[in-house]
């Protein structure tokens, strides 16, 4: 069965304050709880020995014009997982194209276009803060599967290097801490491999019913991904800035 994406929303930063102009993460959220990537058996052991257990992070690679380092990419989400205290849940990633996307994006949005990374939430209900549901078995533990086109995020990296270019150190570096989150976060890397992990990031918290509508809400969520971010960075988990660059020699 496939999640029903209902809404794809920009990362911004609530009503009436500062919206992110360049880190637009596109997050479909499904209406259904129903498996994209995953599947579990069902199990009748003891809620007790379920929080033992290891969550399944199941990577699906299906694009091959950008090369990814998908066991860096498991560890780093496990470490998320771990950060949150929520090692026994399972999540699914489809690093795929932006034909893949397009098709999700126009069958479930009526937009026929790539976009960055859908989101599919499991615990369609389920709002932050609020806590997830107890645990009946593992089919249960699943927080949901996100779809990431790793050609469109190359295709950031270089709009944003021309970016940073154009407006120079001094007011690049001002503009990503006013931003905060991933989305400021993200600028301090022009290469996919550092993003990737800082768009699951952004798509885990969709997933734990994180939204940024209103100006409480983004808050909320802002301090959840640096709070992930920092737990990258004290397992050596984050890979260190990008120095500005001096010099452009991108291509779309």
């Amino acid at each position: 069965m496939m999640a029903l994406p209902w809404l794809c929303r920009s990362l911004s930063f609530g009503k009436g304050v500062l919206r992110a102009r360049r880190h637009v993460l596109h997050i479909g959220k499904a209406r259904k709880n129903v498996r994209l990537l995953s599947r579990f058996k069902e199990t009748n052991a003891p809620r007790g020995s379920l929080l033992d257990r290891e969550g399944t992070v199941l990577i699906r690679h299906t694009q091959r014009s950008v090369p990814v380092d998908t066991e860096l990419l498991e560890r780093q989400v496990r470490a998320m997982l771990t950060e949150l205290d929520l090692q026994y849940m399972d999540v699914g990633l489809w690093l795929s194209s932006d034909g893949t996307v397009r098709d999700w994006n126009a069958r479930y949005r009526g937009k026929r276009k790539s976009t960055d990374i859908l989101s599919f939430p499991f615990y369609d209900r389920l709002k932050a803060p609020d806590s997830l549901p107890e645990m009946e078995s593992e089919d249960d533990m699943n927080l949901g599967d996100m779809i990431v086109s790793v050609p469109y995020v190359r295709r950031a990296c270089n709009r944003d290097l021309r970016d940073a270019l154009k407006m120079g150190k001094d007011a690049w570096e001002r503009e990503s801490a006013e931003i905060g989150g991933v989305s400021g976060e993200m600028m301090h890397y022009f290469a996919p491999q550092p993003r990737l992990a800082l768009f699951v990031i952004h798509g885990i918290c969709h997933l734990l019913g994180h939204d940024h509508e209103e100006d409480a809400e983004y808050s909320l969520m802002r301090a959840e991904e640096e709070r992930l971010i920092q737990g990258l960075r004290d397992r050596k988990l984050l890979f260190p800035r990008d120095a500005f660059p001096q010099h452009s020699a991108v291509t779309d």
